[in-house]
């Protein structure tokens, strides 16, 4: 006898003479009940960052979502396997602020993640690698690191496409980061213009004329000089004549390459 296990986020755990991806073939009989063990579904969301890497043309977020759910598919990893995946992409139909700087409920656009949710790695782990906070992005404090897993439970530090600008908790603090955007928030009365963040055209053009913000799994959050008190948007570059100035995170880094290049994507359940 057979039986298939499809509960988002549980595992067969025991009673199989066999399992295969969470199909379970068991002896069948009429006076001996066959008892099949599971874990729980309490750890059903999951993250984790793409062995594989494409350029920045998906087809849109709703391509990033199916590669996304065909990386999990094909990874042989039961936790993750049965489980719908999608992009942690900012574009402009999809982010979790608006472009005042809202964020959550009716501010957010079609996305991925969940307010206040424990997010784990996919190896397994019981402790969550992350969690949300109430903006439904993970806030990040000076200094901390966050080192994703592919969907083969190898912890990875590559690159990856996002089209995040980071927000932090007000313009004097440059620092922690509590929110994301999905335009340039700086306002038009600081003396430090940062460029604007790019998606690849929404994530439609993977070639060289294009441009596209990324991030570093295992970066950490840090200040590298001094972006300016007014800049509420960390970002990279400032054209008024000072140098290389920019708050780098994990999931901003300051890195704005062409769409051509070859970078992974991050996805969560």
């Amino acid at each position: 006898m057979g039986i298939e296990l499809t509960t988002p986020g549980s595992t067969i755990t025991s009673g199989c003479t066999q399992l295969i991806e969470n199909r379970c073939i068991f002896p069948a009989s009429s006076s001996t009940p066959a008892i099949i063990k599971t874990t729980n579904s309490t750890t059903s969301h999951y993250i984790f960052i793409t062995s594989t890497s494409h350029t920045g043309n998906f087809g849109g977020v709703s391509g990033a979502d199916a590669d996304c759910t065909d990386v999990a598919q094909a990874s042989g990893n039961t936790r993750i396997s049965t489980l719908p995946f999608r992009a942690v992409l900012v574009a402009s139909n999809r982010y979790p602020c608006d472009s005042n700087g809202n964020c959550g409920g009716q501010s957010a656009l079609d996305w991925p993640l969940l307010a206040n949710t424990q997010y784990y790695n996919p190896d397994g782990s019981t402790s969550p690698l992350l969690m949300t906070n109430e903006n439904l992005v993970f806030p990040q404090p000076n200094g901390d690191q966050t080192e994703l897993q592919t969907e083969q439970s190898v912890a990875s530090g590559n690159e990856f496409w996002s089209g995040i600008q980071s927000i932090k908790t007000a313009s004097n603090d440059n620092a922690n980061i509590v929110a994301w955007a999905y335009s340039n928030v700086n306002p038009a009365s600081s003396t430090n213009w940062a460029l604007y963040l790019s998606t690849c055209q929404d994530w439609t053009n993977g070639s060289v004329s294009s441009n596209g913000s990324s991030g570093i799994s295992n970066w950490d959050a840090s200040q590298n000089d001094n972006p300016g008190t007014n800049t509420w948007g960390n970002w990279r570059r400032f054209t008024d004549g000072h140098p290389v100035q920019y708050v780098s995170n994990t999931w901003s880094s300051g890195a704005m390459p062409t769409c051509d290049s070859l970078f992974r994507l991050v996805c969560a359940s």
